[in-house]
């Protein structure tokens, strides 16, 4: 499903829209209205599934977001999914900041174990997973929200010939390395 919308002037907003629409009509799609926008709308920022699940013993939810190419995308898309499947009760994605060239891809994530330890490890197996899949369909291991802790195992391999350059930025600003260090994949 896609959702168009246009924001401005009223006058260059409704011509946007049309636009947009008549692209997406000759690639064959058709509108549901605006029904499921504004449902979508109405909930976006409800996080109470997530809340109450992680409240519940062995309840767990993770966010992964990444990015790649258009040509990429679908393909990763689908090899992440199929992958992650069995780790989570729920594999949920979606394409929120999109590009001429290519696109981010949120993945949410949402399961139940036996118990926290259980659910843990699936969160690392899912981490794990999901990172290799991104690697290897040469993605960007985050898009906006930074590597953190997670990802610090992939960022030399997703970096690939940039991770010397990033070595020498860091060296030439932190010759100490009191800046967060074990950080940044180094």
């Amino acid at each position: 499903m896609l959702f168009l919308g246009s924001e401005g002037l009223d006058g260059v907003a409704q011509a946007e829209f049309g636009a947009l629409r008549r692209i997406a009509e000759r690639h064959g799609a058709r509108t549901l209205g605006a029904g499921p926008v504004d449902a979508w709308l109405g909930r976006r920022f409800d996080f109470s599934t997530v809340e109450n699940l992680l409240g519940e013993p062995g309840g767990y939810a993770e966010t992964v977001e990444v990015a790649n190419l258009w040509s990429r995308l679908p393909a990763m898309y689908a090899e992440l999914k199929t992958a992650l499947a069995p780790l989570a009760d729920e594999v949920l994605g979606h394409f929120s900041h999109i590009y001429e060239q290519g696109s981010s891809l949120y993945l949410i994530l949402l399961g139940r174990a036996a118990d926290d330890e259980v659910a843990l490890a699936r969160l690392e197996a899912i981490w794990a997973t999901a990172m290799e899949i991104v690697v290897a369909h040469d993605g960007e291991i985050s898009h906006h929200h930074g590597g953190g802790l997670a990802r610090q195992a992939w960022v030399e391999r997703s970096l690939g010939s940039g991770f010397p350059v990033l070595e020498r930025l860091k060296s030439a600003f932190d010759p100490e390395g009191i800046l967060n260090p074990g950080k940044l994949g180094l």
